[in-house]
């Protein structure tokens, strides 16, 4: 099963670098949305040598396999996709060619912070105070930072939502302030007293943090063009894209504070 995931990672990716966004899998295959293609999709594909199932109107699920099978599929795919019978950037449901790349970045750089924090979980201890804020006077230990870690994914993947499934064309009040109760004791549980050097590693805050990433990659992954192109109303920021909303509250938001931990960490 591990291969089969690695491989279904490895297929995925080279599906978003090629211009291709399809919804983050579970399963022992990828899904094509390819809409009103996908039977033309299927048949090209099954004329190129790789068999998939084609649902008309939807979609084409394509297998796992061995290394090599999974590289034909990509060569195939990507001989068969620009011919005119297919036209599959005509009908594919999610952003498509030129629309992808921006999305293809916000989920590398979701992959690569939640790499960091996983390298600062499970292998570096930590001392000290954060830099105050910018604008602000917050300093926080190592145990406060991973206690915001834990808390604010889930509490931001919710408030996009509200934003993306609101009715009507927005924008949609949604969000908090840095004084909002919830966020302030999540921060204050997390021991501010505790002694210099951190003691156990942050292995149980990280697995929230790990699984607030992993909805939010498969969100991501879901949007439409219309879904992009929503806007949020916050109480201080104003109106925000969503890829505003991005860099604010979620992707930026881990990275500030992997730099935060990157400051904090105490030399072996």
């Amino acid at each position: 099963m591990a291969g089969v995931v690695a491989e279904r990672g490895l297929v995925s990716a080279s599906l978003r670098s090629a211009g291709w966004i399809v919804p983050d899998a579970q399963a022992n295959f990828v899904w094509l949305p390819a809409g009103d293609g996908a039977a033309p999709l299927a048949i090209a594909l099954e004329r190129a040598g790789v068999v998939t199932r084609p649902f008309p109107g939807l979609g084409v699920r394509v297998t796992i396999g061995t290394a090599s099978e999974n590289d034909r599929f990509l060569t195939a795919l990507a001989d068969v996709v620009q011919r005119p019978e297919v036209a599959a950037s005509a009908s594919w449901a999610l952003p498509a060619a030129a629309d992808a790349v921006p999305v293809a970045a916000w989920v590398d750089r979701l992959d690569a912070v939640e790499c960091r924090l996983h390298t600062h979980a499970t292998l570096h201890r930590f001392g000290g105070l954060t830099d105050p804020d910018p604008g602000g006077t917050e300093r926080w230990d190592a145990d406060q930072v991973w206690a915001h870690l834990a808390e604010f994914g889930r509490y931001w993947l919710a408030e996009l939502d509200r934003v993306l499934d609101a009715p009507g064309p927005g924008p949609i009040p949604f969000g908090r302030t840095k004084s909002d109760p919830v966020r302030i004791a999540a921060i204050a549980s997390a021991r501010p007293d505790a002694a210099e050097v951190s003691g156990p590693l942050h292995t149980v805050q990280y697995e929230a943090v790990r699984r607030a990433i992993d909805a939010l990659r498969g969100r991501l992954l879901e949007l439409t063009l219309d879904d992009w192109g929503r806007v949020g109303r916050h109480e201080t920021l104003g109106d925000l894209t969503v890829a505003e909303q991005l860099q604010h509250f979620h992707i930026g938001h881990y990275e500030e504070h992997a730099v935060q931990l990157d400051s904090l960490v105490v030399p072996r």
